[in-house]
């Protein structure tokens, strides 16, 4: 609803909101990432361009999946918004089947 009333009202830009949050998150990970002790974690090298093109999809469909959403809230009603998230694990699973292949 905060969303709603926001981008109907004080700030008309989805796109903004969702690149500000995502940029303070990527701060937020980074210093967690450099000051967590060596035991908490251990990074796994990423070979080969195949691995990381994978990587790759996942932060680029979590962002065009918040900003879209941000975006829909503009041109449609809340309970509306809601039922096509709801889909979402759907859609997901039938991403997850074509890139994996299983």
């Amino acid at each position: 609803i905060y969303n709603k009333w926001l981008f109907s009202g004080p700030l008309p830009a989805p796109v903004f909101v969702t690149a500000t949050h995502q940029a303070f998150c990527f701060l937020g990970a980074l210093m967690a990432a450099a000051f967590a002790p060596e035991s908490w974690y251990k990074r796994t090298p990423l070979e080969g361009s195949a691995m990381w093109s994978k990587l790759m999809i996942i932060p680029f469909g979590f962002c065009l999946n918040i900003g879209l959403n941000n975006i829909s809230l503009l041109f449609c009603t809340l309970a509306l918004n809601q039922l096509i998230r709801s889909f979402s694990p759907v859609a997901v699973a039938i991403a997850s089947y074509f890139i994996e292949g299983r």
